[in-house]
């Protein structure tokens, strides 16, 4: 393939978004910064404190690892 000349080998043991930095870090040629990114995603929830009286879901995706798996009679 045109774009797949090039293998780069990102360590599996760091979360999925520094593994994307270190990839762009990696492909475009310069150093990863060593600092965790921040990403200002804590400011939102700052601003979102208020009360939620409507009852709410919360769902969770990619969670199929056999060791993710909620077991089915908490479910009930």
């Amino acid at each position: 393939s045109l774009f797949y000349n090039r293998k780069h080998h990102i360590a599996k043991q760091q979360h999925a978004v520094e593994r994307t930095r270190e990839l762009f870090a990696k492909s475009l040629g310069y150093d990863k910064p060593q600092s965790q990114g921040d990403y200002a995603i804590a400011k939102h929830f700052l601003h979102c404190q208020q009360a939620v009286s409507d009852p709410y879901a919360v769902f969770l995706h990619a969670t199929t690892r056999d060791d993710k798996h909620w077991p089915e009679a908490n479910w009930r």
